[in-house]
């Protein structure tokens, strides 16, 4: 994907305003008092088309790669006229049902590039800070707890390629190592020692669990 060369807009209001989009689960977007949610979606591509841009914001996703991804079977003419449809789907989509002003996904026909018109609040933005904060702090209960969730939701992959989500993907693998090697160093000990078979709890040095550094 390519450097996005314009801003998206920006919405006047407080965060609770602005657009919301959560990756973690189900694609579900929410805007003021309405609700988008995974089975509401006009169609399963364009619903694919908007998770590729959310999980890449501010980055321009060419048009030709967008076709030969979702519309592999198609023509090449039939493929930009697919894409169209899509993009009409997606403007219901944003305006209508979401009640988002504007277009929701902007084509540039000079680049032939599309892009998010608004910057959205994102779960995968929010755990990527709490995982940060629980890092640097090192507490090793919210390490593990933000660790069981590193992930995106397997459904937003279905229809596209894996490079789409790779380096995202490869970030949150990165930041979940992290998070299981904090809750591990600094869990107390009494949480280290583990039982024998026989249940036993060890006294010896030599079957006493190994607390690390």
């Amino acid at each position: 994907m390519e450097s996005l060369a314009t801003e998206p807009i920006e919405l006047d209001g407080p965060w609770s305003e602005r657009p919301r989009a959560e990756l973690f689960g189900p694609l579900r977007l929410t805007f003021r008092c309405r609700t988008l949610a995974w089975e509401r979606w006009p169609g399963s591509r364009a619903r694919s088309l908007m998770a590729w841009l959310l999980v890449r914001q501010g980055e321009a996703l060419p048009c030709a790669r967008a076709i030969e991804t979702l519309w592999s079977e198609l023509a090449p003419e039939e493929g930009r006229r697919a894409l169209r449809r899509c993009l009409q789907q997606l403007r219901f989509a944003m305006l209508d049902l979401l009640g988002l002003p504007g277009q929701g996904v902007v084509r540039c026909r000079q680049e032939d590039t599309l892009a998010l018109e608004h910057t959205f609040e994102t779960d995968l933005q929010d755990f990527e800070e709490a995982a940060e904060r629980a890092l640097r702090a090192r507490q090793a209960q919210e390490a593990l707890r933000l660790a069981s969730r590193a992930d995106l939701d397997r459904r937003l992959l279905e229809g596209l390629e894996d490079s789409w989500a790779g380096a995202t993907r490869q970030r949150l693998s990165l930041l979940r190592a992290r998070l299981l090697l904090l809750s591990q160093r600094t869990r107390p000990r009494a949480f280290m020692d583990w039982r024998s078979p026989l249940g036993a709890t060890p006294s010896s040095n030599s079957n006493r669990a190994t607390v690390f550094s």
